[in-house]
């Protein structure tokens, strides 16, 4: 993803982009009356998960309409989210991961860029820090919150 995409998504913490939403400022030029295509918006994100910026999150639906867009790699948002985990002693623990993207968990702060993302979003982090042997995703049981245990 270029600097100018990666900066607006972040500025405007946007995790999720739907082809079919209208309001969004990325895909028009109010100036001029003119907006993106659907078919163009579609193409825009496949380049975008091609690049590895952003994966699909009805990837098996016919038609693609929402993806996670990453600001960093997977590799870095693992990264942000197992020192977290260390800098407020949560190894051993689990942690909803509601508590990981609202206010904090029992005091604890937010992650770095954590905040308000979607439950989606870390638990595809989460499965990567599992990848990467720092953690354990625990996913929802009957209604439960999804967490993470961390090593």
């Amino acid at each position: 993803m270029n600097k100018t995409k990666h900066s607006w998504c972040r500025h405007h913490r946007e995790f999720t982009i739907r082809v079919d939403d209208e309001s969004l400022v990325l895909f028009r030029n109010d100036r001029i009356g003119r907006k993106l295509p659907t078919d163009a918006r579609r193409f825009f994100l496949d380049a975008l998960v091609s690049a590895g910026a952003a994966r699909w999150m009805d990837d098996g639906a016919a038609r693609k309409s929402r993806a996670l867009i990453f600001w960093h790699s997977l590799g870095v948002w693992v990264t942000v989210l197992s020192d977290w985990a260390a800098r407020n002693g949560l190894e051993g623990q689990v942690v909803a991961l509601c508590g990981s993207t609202g206010d904090g968990e029992g005091g604890v702060p937010t992650p770095d860029g954590f905040r308000d993302a979607p439950v989606e979003f870390v638990a595809l982090v989460a499965l990567e820090l599992e990848k990467k042997g720092k953690g354990v995703f625990v996913p929802s049981d009957a209604g439960r919150d999804a967490g993470v245990k961390f090593f």
